[in-house]
């Protein structure tokens, strides 16, 4: 073995069975840290690969696939392959695409026959472009989750997640629609439920009184009944304690979120079958594995 006086032994080169399994792994998504552990305990005795070996071979077999495409263009041409429903929008000045909206028929299968509750949410880390990739998740009796649709938009403003949403739409026949749909901002005129989380946040950075401990405002069972009150006269007993006690609070509470209390109230939203879902987190935990 030869020693160096720094650093570790480089594999000069792989075999063809060695550069197999790399492309599987490669195309499996599986990250080159990875790669590099599976070769070694194929060939123990032979040196570990080096991460930016790994790297390099994985960068030119999806160029290779891209055949000369950019990365978008590519996507775009695998989704047409693979039979996905698009819907696209292009700017007509400069002639950009702007919006993209993309199901698989088996997902939209799905969807037609669990159309109970949808959750909407969107996250801008996985993409070269920055653009807010938007991810629409369904759940299945048996509590799994599965994706119905990825829409890549310029923005998020009020009018692009309106398109959005027709698009949803179209995927059902008749002019059917979701029980609930859960977002993390209001669209007027759909269906939908407030994430709770994202109540709790948007109230935290903008509360009135800075003394108010956020904390203990949204753990105290004031707002706790507020929120789950049953009934018109349990709403304004919890309304009444909560004056009590947080008084700074309670005008900025009724101006700013309880003019939307049917969207989050279990007063209001127990008139609509939503199995429990309260927020976004089953999309944000699909955002999580799309990022790995």
């Amino acid at each position: 073995m030869t020693n160096y006086a720094e650093g570790h032994r480089r594999r000069a080169a792989f075999d063809a069975d060695e550069i197999e399994y790399i492309e599987k792994q490669v195309l499996a998504q599986v990250p080159p840290a990875k790669i590099s552990l599976g070769l070694h305990l194929r060939t123990p005795e032979k040196p570990r690969p080096a991460i930016k070996q790994l790297y390099n071979i994985g960068s030119k077999i999806r160029s290779e696939m891209r055949a000369g495409r950019n990365p978008a263009q590519h996507m775009l041409a695998s989704a047409t392959e693979a039979g996905y429903v698009q819907y696209r929008e292009i700017n007509s000045e400069t002639a950009q695409l702007t919006h993209i909206f993309m199901a698989h028929p088996e997902a939209i299968r799905m969807y037609r026959s669990y159309k109970f509750v949808v959750g909407i949410d969107s996250t801008y880390n996985t993409n070269t472009y920055k653009f807010p990739l938007v991810e629409m998740i369904e759940m299945t009796p048996t509590n799994q989750n599965f994706i119905i649709a990825y829409a890549i938009m310029d923005r998020e403003r009020k009018e692009d997640y309106v398109w959005m949403l027709e698009k949803l739409r179209t995927l059902l026949p008749n002019g059917e629609s979701p029980n609930v749909i859960h977002v993390n901002r209001a669209v007027e005129k759909r269906v939908n439920d407030t994430c709770k989380y994202m109540r709790r946040r948007n109230t935290s950075s903008s509360r009135p009184d800075p003394e108010v401990d956020m904390g203990k405002f949204f753990t105290s069972t004031c707002w706790y009944f507020v929120v789950y009150a049953a009934t018109d006269d349990q709403l304004r007993e919890a309304l009444g304690a909560m004056n009590e006690k947080w008084p700074s609070m309670v005008e900025y509470i009724e101006t700013t979120w309880l003019v939307h209390g049917e969207k989050f109230l279990r007063l209001h939203t127990n008139t609509s079958t939503y199995y429990g879902n309260t927020s976004t987190s089953r999309v944000e935990a699909a955002h999580s594995v799309l990022k790995e």
